[in-house]
């Protein structure tokens, strides 16, 4: 009877053992997705927040902390993990929370800066109106920051 009970006790112990270890490996595993190696070093990927909040840094210069801006896409892209009917609000709620706290709205009736995030360089001269004028024009992110022309 002592026998089966210490039998049942390394029994315990080696499942509570074996889970254990099964979790490490997958959580390491997963983890090691996001790792990249640059010659003899080893870095992080970024992931598609960080990707978006690099692409506004040279725009945060020209935006007023006081006011709020407008926001215009030209629909959904391929760059973020969420899908396609949720896409441009997922872009939508990325650039107000990088941008922050600068107030992003949707649309750019009676406000004077616009905030353009697009995902070609083509959109960029379609969305360019008479009564928008492109301030900051960043080709390599496709975003533009537009100031509304009052006549």
């Amino acid at each position: 009877m002592m026998r089966f009970k210490t039998l049942r006790i390394y029994l315990g112990l080696f499942l509570i053992l074996s889970y254990s270890l099964i979790v490490e490996v997958l959580f390491f595993n997963s983890k090691l997705k996001n790792l990249i190696f640059e010659g003899n070093i080893l870095k992080i990927k970024p992931d598609w927040v960080i990707l978006y909040s690099r692409r506004f840094t040279e725009l945060r210069d020209y935006i007023p902390f006081n006011c709020s801006i407008g926001y215009i896409s030209d629909g959904p892209s391929d760059d973020l993990p969420i899908e396609d009917s949720d896409n441009m609000m997922g872009r939508y709620f990325i650039v107000q929370n990088t941008l922050a706290p600068i107030k992003v709205v949707l649309g750019f009736n009676d406000l004077e800066f616009i905030l353009g995030d697009f995902t070609t360089s083509d959109s960029i001269l379609r969305y360019t109106q008479d009564s928008l004028k492109p301030l900051v024009i960043d080709r390599e992110n496709n975003v533009v920051l537009y100031k509304k022309i009052i006549k």
